[in-house]
């Protein structure tokens, strides 16, 4: 009988590993299947001490300061807390990241004593809920916040020891067991996001929320496509979508965010020379990027951060802004969610974190679907344009004496 074929066989003892011999093949140790572990069902146990402790104060009593203020007051040349925030372990410490570039001379003491108009404009809108014992509870509605006020507003710890962002209940649930009652969702979109809204966020942001909320702002600043699920604990879930938006209007609009080669953070060109036929109509093609992330400790208690540039839009087509959002809710229309592009409904949120997402990622990519397809056909029209003028035969240019470059020409010369 033919012998059968011998297989590599591969056995693991505890505390004495096989010797391998060079160039043995050896197969590697069997890994689960990608897939979200049982612990991410289960409730957390949060340690308030950490959570309710803002991330750059811990950066500042290991550079020896008493707070973050303090910090990057004497660090500002230096990079302050900023880039203390925005390092990573990895990197060396001369590193400067495009973060870092872009709010060249901004610091936390300014954000909350500077006077200048930009300071004070309503760039973010804040939503906390939390769910507890089948009932859901949310925070007072504050309106557009502007970047100091949202910064006030997310530090929301009594100095003299009072935890008011998380804290233990002091009566037990209905059904005998004492539970916490925590944020299980605190999602936070900024339209037109510029360097003091970077201060308020990274000022406030927790040990937990620190990698995501770095990561989520480098990728934003670069323009950077990125698609990420993180399944362990803290799990995060993030996209990156830049693309390109076409606007007709009489003016452009420049990018007003500039980083410190005066630079702006994202390019406007004029293609006004694609239309052809019709010489007098302006069109713009802009640079912009929509960033979301979704981090957290298990499905009932997580972050959300949404960064989408809003700045080439006027009039009519001003859509995403905090005042269009906040008038919409003044007027009787509905609470509608900036994360979902408001198409759903803010009093009625998806809970798990992974639904959301998936929800969130479908309609913006959507969205960035339709402005794709929008400069492609503007970009096929003015094309087509072009080539009908090449296609025309000589003699219809031999009817204009100038050759096509009068004023009672329709058509321009061909050179």
């Amino acid at each position: 009988m033919p012998k059968s074929p011998k297989t590599n066989r591969v056995t693991f003892k505890r505390n004495k590993p096989a010797a391998k011999a060079v160039g043995e093949w050896r197969s590697d140790p069997p890994r689960l299947p990608p897939g979200w572990q049982q612990y991410f069902t289960r409730r957390c146990n949060i340690d308030h001490r950490i959570e309710n402790n803002r991330h750059v104060d811990s950066l500042a009593v290991f550079q020896g300061f008493e707070d973050a203020e303090a910090a990057d007051l004497n660090l500002a040349r230096g990079g302050g807390v900023l880039r203390a925030f925005m390092q990573k372990s990895t990197e060396r410490e001369d590193y400067v990241s495009g973060i870092e570039q872009f709010c060249c001379h901004m610091s936390l003491w300014r954000l909350l004593n500077d006077q200048a108009e930009s300071s004070q404009r309503s760039i973010a809108w804040l939503d906390e809920r939390s769910f507890a014992a089948g009932l859901m509870r949310s925070r007072p509605y504050r309106g557009p916040l502007t970047a100091r006020s949202l910064y006030r507003f997310r530090d929301n710890i009594d100095r003299n020891g009072e935890i008011v962002r998380f804290k233990k209940k002091d009566q037990p649930e209905p059904n005998g067991e004492h539970s916490r009652a925590v944020p299980d969702s605190c999602c936070e979109a900024d339209a037109d996001r510029h360097q003091w809204t970077i201060y308020a966020l990274v000022g406030t942001a927790s040990y937990h929320q620190a990698s995501p909320l770095r990561d989520c702002l480098n990728r934003y600043v670069e323009f950077e496509t990125f698609i990420d699920v993180t399944f362990v604990v803290p799990f995060q879930l993030s996209f990156h979508l830049p693309h390109y938006v076409w606007r007709r209007a009489a003016h452009g609009r420049a990018d007003h965010r500039r980083d410190s080669n005066a630079a702006p953070l994202r390019q406007t060109v004029e293609v006004s020379y694609l239309h052809l036929q019709n010489p007098s109509d302006r069109s713009f093609l802009y640079e912009s990027q929509i960033s979301c992330v979704i981090a957290g400790s298990d499905k009932r208690t997580w972050v959300g951060y949404c960064f989408v540039d809003t700045f080439f839009d006027v009039g009519s087509e001003v859509r995403e802004s905090v005042h269009s959002i906040h008038d919409d809710l003044v007027d009787g229309g509905a609470h509608m969610d900036p994360f979902t592009y408001g198409i759903k409904d803010a009093e009625s949120p998806i809970r798990d974190p992974r639904e959301y997402f998936l929800t969130v990622f479908r309609l913006r990519a959507r969205q960035v679907l339709t402005e794709w397809r929008r400069v492609v056909w503007e970009l096929r029209q003015g094309i087509r344009a072009y080539e009908l003028v090449g296609l025309l035969p000589l003699w219809i240019f031999k009817s204009c004496p100038t050759g096509g470059s009068s004023p009672g020409c329709a058509l321009p010369p061909i050179c």
